[in-house]
């Protein structure tokens, strides 16, 4: 929500002071919402908190509450442009999933996480996902949800990438039958912890350097 008021800022510049409002407010949302983490027990159910949790929580709540009726009173003005109805009628749309972190503080406020994630996905499909095969594309798939499980078990995924294929050349090009020690949760705990460190690559023997005759 914070990018669609940013991207109507750009593209609607006499109503940028209008978009940048909103922008300060999910900002506000950010900061309270952060003060109140600070004090928040996770082993403890929302009513056990501490009053510290509580005092910051109902700041937070009566926040939300204020954009709340902010948005649903500038939504019933008909002379609201046409960006700023789009954009608000979006942020009630979506409201219930945007304050699921109000109840559930483990929640973060945003999904940039998982947005970081699907990047080298996304700008990389043009380049190698085959040019348009299909089975490129699904083996890239394939590939990107197994590094992406050796990555969250902590593995290093050239390490790991490197003695799978290792293994499958040394059979004849084929993959191993048992893939025990190569999946994060079946491997024993010597192998997990060789897999997290980097690897490391035998230097190529370096060439004579021996000077020509130029006489």
């Amino acid at each position: 929500m914070r990018r669609d008021f940013l991207d109507g800022a750009k593209a609607w510049p006499a109503l940028a002071t209008w978009m940048h409002a909103w922008v300060e407010a999910i900002g506000e949302l950010y900061h309270l919402n952060a003060q109140r983490l600070e004090v928040w027990e996770e082993t403890l159910p929302l009513a056990e908190q501490s009053p510290t949790f509580q005092a910051r929580h109902q700041a937070l709540l009566d926040r939300l509450a204020a954009m709340v009726k902010r948005r649903d009173l500038e939504l019933a003005d008909p002379t609201l442009h046409s960006a700023q109805q789009k954009v608000l009628s979006s942020l009630k749309h979506h409201w219930s999933g945007l304050t699921v972190f109000v109840n559930h503080p483990q929640t973060p406020m945003d999904n940039n996480r998982a947005e970081n994630s699907h990047r080298n996905p996304v700008t990389g499909r043009k380049n190698y996902y085959g040019s348009g095969a299909i089975w490129s594309a699904e083996l890239a798939a394939m590939l990107f949800s197994i590094l992406q499980t050796v990555m969250l078990w902590g593995l290093n995924p050239r390490h790991w990438l490197q003695a799978f294929l290792t293994v499958c050349a040394e059979n004849g090009g084929q993959p191993p039958t048992d893939l025990t020690p190569f999946r994060p949760w079946t491997m024993d705990e010597a192998r997990r912890n060789t897999l997290q460190q980097p690897l490391k690559l035998t230097a190529p023997e370096q060439p004579l350097n021996i000077p020509l005759d130029t006489s």
